[in-house]
């Protein structure tokens, strides 16, 4: 089992960042790597012989022009290092003055010392690409595109020089355009997800709080009830009032079996609820889900184990995966059964790390290892082709303890997945 499946990795960094985040600073390449397009233009300036008063004016007027520039693309989710958390509104001025400032540089040098300066409409169209938002980007580049076509008509650069630097100056701010879309889309598909794992905790709660006051309370007011007629029979009727208190007793070990019997339940989950859950949160969240495998008898302990990997495993997949299908599959190989969680997400920072959530003080994949290992089984946990994979393998034994498995709860758990799959 698990071959080609890397053992899960509690490595993380010191920061608290998931490990998977540790090449995030490529992203402040991106409005680095095109600036030796620069040279060129440079090279042609000092082959020209200028007089030292161009040559200082020009030359400040680029180092004015690439220091805007970096600012201005620092400045973007684009090329931000860590994954763009959610931004106030910025006002149009804090938006639009770089830009502008970039436009005005651009025009200036073009115009004042010749064509050769039209791939500076390239970094600008770039830079309105990643820090507008989405209307008035596609805006901005399309006019900057016309811009760098009517210069070059002006400055009388030659027509194949004048194509290349309009439809360069478009399609950068057209590709920067696309990235930060997609990135910005990811991020509220992040939200989504945390606010739906979030949602479905505060409805357990709900529901734990609900199956308590339904347990609790009726036995509760006879206590109290009961107690009270026993502090008033005591003067008078002291058998009595030792009736009552014997029917208090009563109603306080009814009470504390219930609560008990409960908490076991909850404690002791099984793996039909959980993959009834699985499909209703995968469902909720957008993500196919599949479910493959009958029903197999196993002993609670054994049961229960696989229910917590199909738990821990969903959450996972919500949390962390950006997948959109899921699938989980059960399966009896000789005396021993195996589940496995498998999803087609391709999250760059999705490593076996950013899922051990045992990492921020929870028990995550680390606490189903150990809970595994307790009845004598493995868990693995690591990418795949294509996805990511948790499989948990448990020894059924003598089987001895083994709920039946019958008929009615092998139609409920096939009709789990069959209706999810596509």
């Amino acid at each position: 089992m698990g071959k080609g499946v890397r053992r899960m990795d509690l490595v993380a960094r010191e920061d608290g960042t998931p490990a998977g985040s540790r090449l995030g600073w490529l992203w402040l390449l991106l409005p680095i790597i095109f600036l030796p397009n620069l040279a060129q233009p440079v090279s042609d300036l000092f082959r020209g012989h200028p007089t030292a008063l161009r040559l200082g004016l020009v030359l400040t007027g680029v180092t004015l022009f690439i220091a805007l520039y970096l600012w201005t693309s620092l400045q973007n989710d684009v090329s931000r290092p860590t994954y763009p958390a959610a931004t106030p509104t910025r006002s149009a001025l804090w938006l639009w003055v770089p830009i502008i400032g970039l436009v005005g540089l651009s025009v200036t040098m073009i115009v004042g010392d010749g064509p050769r300066w039209l791939s500076l409409l390239i970094f600008t169209s770039a830079a309105s690409g990643g820090r507008l938002y989405l209307g008035p980007a596609i805006r901005m580049v399309v006019l900057l595109a016309l811009l760098a076509a009517l210069l070059g008509w002006v400055t009388h650069d030659t027509v194949t020089d004048l194509g290349p630097a309009a439809f360069w100056t478009g399609m950068a701010g057209v590709l920067t355009i696309i990235i930060n879309h997609f990135r910005r889309t990811n991020r509220a598909m992040r939200t989504a997800r945390e606010e739906i794992a979030r949602l479905a905790v505060e409805t357990e709660r709900l529901r734990f709080a609900r199956d308590l006051h339904d347990l609790l309370g009726h036995n509760l007011a006879r206590i109290a009830l009961q107690s009270e007629v026993a502090e008033a029979l005591v003067p008078a009727a002291p058998e009595q009032a030792m009736a009552a208190m014997r029917e208090v007793a009563g109603a306080a070990r009814t009470a504390l079996q219930e609560v008990r019997a409960a908490v076991a339940g909850y404690r002791q989950p099984t793996l039909l609820h959980e993959i009834r859950n699985a499909r209703e949160i995968l469902s909720a969240a957008g993500i196919v889900f599949r479910h493959d495998g009958d029903r197999i008898a196993a002993p609670p302990a054994v049961e229960a184990v696989l229910a917590w990997a199909v738990r821990e495993g969903v959450t996972n997949v919500i949390k962390h995966s950006r997948a959109t299908e899921c699938t989980i599959h059960v399966d009896r190989a000789g005396e021993s059964i195996q589940i496995e969680i498998l999803d087609n997400g391709q999250n760059p920072d999705d490593q076996a790390g950013s899922r051990w959530d045992g990492a921020s003080g929870g028990s995550g994949l680390e606490g189903l290892r150990e809970r595994a290992a307790a009845v004598g089984g493995r868990c693995e946990a690591g990418r795949i082709d294509g996805g990511f994979r948790l499989g948990v393998s448990l020894p059924l034994g003598d089987g001895g303890g083994a709920r039946p498995a019958d008929r009615s709860s092998e139609q409920t758990l096939a009709g789990a997945g069959a209706g999810d799959r596509g």
